[in-house]
């Protein structure tokens, strides 16, 4: 499980933006509210914590993001669950993140010692022990950092990429439109989507040979998620299809993994999605 700290001064971008881009790529994401269920932002925003402290078991948390925005980094800082947070993560061997201002709490925690860190101008001296850089996000062992708000979308990614591998960052990356270091990223001698394409088209020449798949798929794109009670109630169809549908679906990186009982988040973007219908109706 992932959290998300809340304290009332947060930065709003830097806090939604995780929450957001984590749960596409299919991650369970919580924020919790330090200071209470209803957390007011740097700039007024208020917003509905799912969770107070209390309600968190510690011992599933993996990942912890502490957003900037003052006085919320200070206000996290100050708070004794934040305390509680990171000694929890360090001992389930997870993964601490923090940007803008929120570095801090690190620093201040002797945690940073020896570490490349970054955080928003006028914070370097809060990076006790740092070498402190000036790259947007830095990931270094179990701790990233970030430089602010406009790196928020990086930030993300970068915390995706290191939870659920390159190939889901790339997806959710290209889903919203925005090209990032993942999108160049590759192994060696991978084939590209064109092959890649006809690979599954062969593995999966019954399914989408279905007169129902395409419909199925642009269910999945219209709403943005899919799930097989979804794809039998649109389509009228058995459990059994609609679940090849949605593994016919995954295979073309149209949907993202199976994540329990969650809905698939559909991540194809429009031109992968083109390509893939031309290779379908014309095969």
């Amino acid at each position: 499980m992932v959290i998300v700290l809340i304290a009332n001064g947060f930065e709003e971008i830097e806090a939604l933006t995780p929450v957001d881009l984590l749960r596409r790529a299919g991650l369970e994401v919580r924020t919790v509210g330090v200071n209470g269920l209803i957390a007011t932002g740097a700039h007024k925003v208020n917003i509905f914590c799912d969770d107070l402290p209390e309600d968190i078991d510690l011992d599933k948390v993996t990942m912890a993001i502490f957003p900037g925005g003052m006085p919320g980094a200070t206000n996290l800082d100050a708070s004794p669950f934040t305390d509680e947070v990171i000694a929890a993560v360090t001992k389930n061997g997870g993964r601490l993140a923090a940007i803008c201002a929120a570095p801090l709490v690190f620093g201040r925690r002797g945690l940073l010692q020896g570490k490349k860190a970054t955080c928003y101008p006028g914070f370097e001296n809060e990076l006790i022990g740092a070498s402190v850089v000036k790259e947007s996000v830095v990931t270094d062992g179990n701790i990233t950092t970030a430089r602010g708000m406009g790196v928020a979308t990086e930030f993300a990614l970068e915390l995706i990429s290191l939870t659920c591998g390159d190939e889901t960052a790339k997806n959710i990356s290209k889903a919203i439109c925005r090209k990032s270091k993942f999108q160049g990223k590759c192994k060696k001698n991978e084939p590209d989507l064109n092959e890649l394409i006809e690979k599954h088209i062969e593995e999966h020449k019954d399914t989408i040979a279905d007169e129902r798949f395409i419909p199925a798929v642009e269910i999945a794109i219209q709403r943005g998620v899919i799930s097989t009670a979804l794809i039998q109630r649109s389509l009228l169809i058995g459990y059994g299809k609609a679940a090849r549908f949605i593994d016919a679906m995954e295979a073309f990186g149209i949907v993202t993994p199976f994540n329990g009982q969650r809905p698939r988040e559909t991540i194809v973007t429009k031109d992968q999605w083109d390509l893939i219908l031309s290779k379908i109706t014309k095969n």
